[in-house]
């Protein structure tokens, strides 16, 4: 029997485009650009290039519809690109 892969995410998701940059908060500084995929009242997904982000590691964000504190949730890696899914946290 194959497993559940039912979306378990709350809240509904937007499709959106635009830049993203994300920013380290609790190490060497270091951005990454990537770009906007979703975005929902409590998260949203980035697909961008670098595959070190570990789960539950928090970074400061600005993307066109917000800025503020995420922490990183999943990641995908498809190809040489990145997905990661990010829940925003309070400040």
């Amino acid at each position: 029997m194959l497993p559940d892969f039912t979306d378990r995410r709350g809240g509904r998701r937007f499709a959106v485009e635009g830049e993203v940059t994300l920013a380290f908060v609790d190490s060497v500084p270091h951005e990454v650009s990537g770009q906007l995929t979703d975005f929902s009242r409590s998260g949203f997904r980035v697909t961008h290039g670098y595959c070190l982000f570990v789960p539950g590691q928090i970074v400061r964000y600005s993307h066109v519809l917000a800025k503020g504190q995420a922490k990183v949730v999943w990641n995908r890696i498809i190809g040489d690109m990145v997905e990661t899914g990010f829940l925003i946290v309070p400040e």
